[in-house]
């Protein structure tokens, strides 16, 4: 028992640096990857159960107590990573994949190289490489994973050292409605509504790319 306690002990070490690997560095999604951590999970807790049971009778109550534990950690781990799966599944629904529907509307879309810089339960944002003058940012809203709302940000070349950005916003209906588009350009202090064709042009103007 006593070995086979020390393989345990030394296998949930490997599992636990995959972990940081693949949930941390990477940020796998893998159905693949929850179901194998699932398994791992009911394997220790499995597994202290029967080591409670060949006890002493003076040891079962402490044993009894570690395994409530563990199954409180691991259940609740184990919940974290379900709803954190399902959460990316459908984020990922309106990132890249959406471009399609994005450039039917003539919005920007998210361009291969970038990345998302956080995600939360109902909104994530992509980001692409640190530049001074461009495309910065789109920011998605979601709600009951049905897109809702999201807003690319545009930082523009400065005019006679004012500084000028823009923002893309629309706003995606429910059911059959249609959905909005509404530009903003800002010129140091002063705001401006725009439209859409508006906003193309300030930005070929400066020369840049929509996305």
């Amino acid at each position: 028992m006593k070995k086979i306690t020390i393989y345990l002990i030394c296998f949930a070490c490997v599992f636990a640096i995959a972990g940081i690997y693949f949930d941390v560095i990477i940020e796998l999604q893998s159905i693949y990857w929850l179901v194998g951590k699932l398994i791992v999970f009911s394997a220790l807790i499995l597994f202290l159960i029967i080591q409670a049971k060949t006890q002493k009778q003076d040891k079962l109550a402490y044993n009894i107590f570690m395994v409530c534990i563990w199954v409180l950690v691991f259940g609740n781990m184990v919940y974290r990573d379900i709803a954190k799966y399902k959460r990316n599944i459908c984020q990922d629904k309106f990132g890249r994949e959406f471009n399609a529907r994005r450039r039917r509307l003539g919005i920007p879309e998210i361009p291969p190289d970038w990345h998302i810089k956080y995600r939360n339960d109902r909104s994530f944002e992509w980001q692409g490489k640190n530049s001074v003058i461009g495309h910065q940012s789109k920011y998605i809203s979601i709600d009951t994973c049905l897109i809702d709302f999201e807003e690319d940000r545009y930082h523009l070349k400065s005019v006679h050292g004012i500084s000028r950005t823009m923002s893309i916003n629309i706003g995606y209906a429910k059911g059959s409605g249609k959905d909005s588009i509404f530009c903003h350009y800002d010129v140091g202090s002063d705001s401006h509504l725009i439209t859409l064709s508006q906003a193309d042009s300030i930005l070929a103007a400066d020369k840049i790319k929509k996305d």
